[in-house]
């Protein structure tokens, strides 16, 4: 057995009441904070694994928007994305694309952009 822990066992009278409330605080606050960085590292970890960001260049056909992965191969946008990210499609048509395709049973609807 340790000396300090001896003489705190045999009642040394330099150890207070008070020495013994501060050790038993700081061990106290030293499990608090270990604590506290495993909750951190584990929501970071969750964090991590929900977060899928697409980052850097991403070679994309200049007609038909397909994505050329990494070993090479042809995806659609829409599947390229999805599986990259959390991301989720829907689709619809612009107004332009609407008038290209339908103008002859819909009535023209200016779009601004593009």
């Amino acid at each position: 057995m340790s000396r300090s822990g001896h003489h705190l066992l045999l009642g040394d009278p330099h150890i207070t009441g008070k020495d013994v409330f501060n050790a038993l605080t700081r061990v106290g606050i030293l499990f608090l904070l270990a604590w506290l960085v495993a909750v951190i590292a584990e929501l970071t970890r969750q964090l991590r694994h929900r977060v899928r960001q697409l980052e850097g260049l991403l070679p994309i056909c200049a007609s038909c928007k397909a994505i050329r992965d990494h070993q090479g191969n042809w995806i659609r946008l829409e599947r390229y994305i999805t599986g990259h990210s959390e991301a989720k499609f829907t689709h619809g048509l612009c107004p332009d694309c609407a008038q290209k395709l339908y103008g002859d049973v819909l009535p023209h609807t200016p779009h601004e952009g593009l």
